[in-house]
């Protein structure tokens, strides 16, 4: 499995790059990683749409939809595409 450094950690990816042991992610990444997409700062937005996807993810075991994190997550879809 390829790794990668990211804040001076090494993390497992996949082949695209992206995270495969969520439990290497945390908040102090979060920044990091925002900032290679070309994010500066995390709002609360931000931090109200990571916080659901991670805890929905953990309990569910899958990736919750677009209309999932409307409804449940409470956040306005017009909003996530912001």
């Amino acid at each position: 499995m390829p790794t990668t450094t990211i804040a001076g950690r090494q993390i497992d990816v996949n082949d695209e790059g992206f995270l495969t042991k969520p439990e290497q992610w945390d908040e102090e990444l979060a920044p990091v990683l925002a900032a290679q997409i070309g994010i500066d700062e995390l709002t609360d937005a931000h931090w109200t749409a990571i916080r659901f996807l991670r805890t929905d993810y953990a309990a569910k075991g899958e990736t919750p939809t677009l209309r999932r994190v409307s409804t449940t997550g409470g956040i306005p879809t017009k909003e996530l595409f912001t």
